[in-house]
């Protein structure tokens, strides 16, 4: 071979590699349309201002983190309250951009923007985002504008504030969102219901040193963990004396539920959690992490199964808020955030509302039908919830 062709191929072959890694680095980033536009005024309709990004994880509850953080896509050009077409798996329709899951009602898609660990997120409010619309990891996500701070009226009615210092609440009880279930004709002394009380880390750790001497101070036999799996119940219990009692008495289950309690792995978790109760003694302390959402829904479930009214019911759901984020009754976003017990008590029902004499034959369907209990079993868990 002379010198000539020589010098030619190795060209060739040098270009032919530029152009590879050319096509792998647009592959690999993510598609922006007018990012550097200026942002429209709010109100304004607008398609054009997209962004293509990748599925990059999918947790235990079916909640999609994409690749790129939220201070990425915000600097592209969008923002909280934004109404937005999200086009990822067989979903395709309008949803909000919101800062958490209850910022739209239940059984409603959204993106989020979570702020503390900036990451951008898709999920349904107490859904499975990934089972209902079949996505996988490395699956491509398209956001675009629809509506520049279109649903920023709702976001401000139902954004929601906390603390974490037990300064800022009027006493433990309502810091650790700690309190006896007294709904219909639950029993004295039998189910109560609280934060975690056995967090190491994170934000909602300093409310479980609270939680943990409450629920010792009311003699709790039995522990009933919504939130963990198993294996993650000895890390909980490493620095909680207390708690890791029940691990060795063999009086506590971890049940690790995701939040949709539509979802066949929630009614499986749940039969196991009722069927560990029915062989076990009260009083029963139920939690998950805030003790708001998977807490709130078994305790509604059997509160309904005991004949409490839908109002009553209610009313305790919202305890939670209004323990959490002072959420108080007249306020717009205090009915708002009830109509997700509301929905919840209309799908036990089957689709309507049910009204007072009707919630413990809404609960049975549900518990026969969804969680398939036998009849004996519900009857025995009716005696087990009246105390007697």
């Amino acid at each position: 071979m002379n010198k000539k062709k020589m010098l030619r191929r190795i060209s060739e072959a040098v270009l032919g590699l530029f152009f590879v890694i050319i096509l792998a680095v647009c592959a690999a980033a993510p598609e922006v349309q007018n990012a550097a536009a200026p942002l429209p005024p709010s109100g304004t309709v607008q398609a054009t201002r997209a962004i293509t990004l990748t599925v990059n994880e999918i947790d235990r509850f079916g909640n999609i983190t994409l690749n790129v953080p939220a201070a990425g896509v915000m600097s592209a050009g969008f923002a909280l309250g934004d109404m937005v077409r999200l086009e990822l798996g067989s979903f395709n329709g309008i949803v909000p951009i919101v800062s958490t899951y209850s910022e739209v009602d239940h059984g409603y898609p959204l993106v989020r923007f979570h702020a503390t660990a900036n990451v951008t997120m898709v999920a349904v409010n107490m859904g499975n985002f990934s089972e209902l619309y079949s996505i996988e990891a490395g699956m491509y996500a398209r956001i675009s504008l629809v509506e520049r701070g279109g649903y920023l009226a709702e976001l401000e009615i139902r954004t929601l504030e906390r603390s974490y210092v037990r300064e800022d609440y009027p006493s433990d009880v309502i810091f650790a969102n700690f309190r006896e279930a007294r709904l219909g004709g639950i029993g004295a002394n039998v189910i109560y219901r609280s934060t975690h009380p056995a967090l190491n880390a994170g934000e909602m750790a300093s409310r479980s040193p609270y939680s943990q001497r409450l629920a010792e101070a009311a003699g709790i036999a039995t522990v009933i963990n919504l939130a963990d799996h198993p294996h993650e119940l000895s890390e909980r219990a490493a620095n909680v004396p207390w708690y890791q009692g029940f691990i060795n008495r063999g009086s506590i289950i971890a049940l690790g539920m995701g939040i949709d309690y539509r979802n066949p792995d929630f009614a499986g978790q749940l039969k196991t959690g009722i069927e560990f109760m029915l062989e076990n003694r009260p009083p029963f302390l139920i939690h998950c992490n805030e003790g708001k959402d998977r807490a709130g829904v078994t305790v509604a479930l059997f509160g309904a199964l005991m004949g409490a009214t839908p109002d009553e019911i209610i009313n305790d759901y919202m305890l939670s808020y209004i323990n959490f984020y002072w959420v108080n009754p007249g306020e717009e976003r205090y009915d708002l955030i009830a109509g997700i017990m509301r929905g919840i008590l209309t799908d036990f029902n089957g689709g309507t509302m049910p009204g007072p004499g009707q919630t413990t034959a809404a609960a049975e369907r549900y518990l026969s039908q969804v969680v398939e209990l036998s009849t004996a079993q519900i009857n025995a868990l009716k005696q087990l919830l009246s105390g007697n």
